[in-house]
């Protein structure tokens, strides 16, 4: 069972961590690494709308890849 901050669901690939906005929003992606993270960084980078998108890869096996997101 993925329990993040709060948020508990098995069944979800991406959990949206609690503190988001209209305009900006911190997520985990489960079971994922580097490629995904840096990929989904690349395109959504690419949209003139997106003023920040980070991610990071952890060792976490509940959160796997932690991206942050602001428009």
């Amino acid at each position: 069972m993925a329990e993040v901050k709060g948020i508990v669901d098995e069944s979800e690939k991406i959990i949206l961590l609690k503190g988001w906005t209209k305009s900006a929003a911190t997520y985990c992606i489960m079971n994922e690494s580097h490629t995904i993270g840096n990929s989904l960084r690349w395109m959504l980078m690419k949209n003139p709308k997106v003023e920040f998108c980070g991610y990071s890869s952890t060792d976490d096996p509940v959160c796997s890849v932690a991206s942050r997101l602001s428009a």
